[in-house]
């Protein structure tokens, strides 16, 4: 064994862990997505079902909420991208 090897551990576990991080936004991202969208489920089937106007109105501000959302990570994910590495 060599006498550099718990730094060369060290060193690849700390990129590890770094290349981790970004990957641990995008799904905290994601998950905010798949909340928003769990979140309207029961006003989808008041109004679709029901026909309750004031679930409509709730169902058209969450969709305007994801589309924000959908554009704000889209912008990251572009962002992301052209970023040099």
């Amino acid at each position: 064994m060599s006498k550099f090897q718990p730094k060369t551990a060290f060193l690849a576990e700390f990129g590890h862990f770094h290349k981790l991080k970004p990957i641990r936004i995008a799904m905290a991202r994601f998950d905010e997505v798949k909340n928003l969208v769990m979140s309207l489920e029961g006003d989808f089937e008041k109004f679709y079902e029901k026909n309750n106007q004031a679930a409509g109105t709730r169902v058209r501000k969450g969709m305007q909420d994801l589309k924000t959302l959908a554009q704000n990570i889209r912008s990251e994910v572009q962002n992301t991208k052209n970023t040099p590495k």
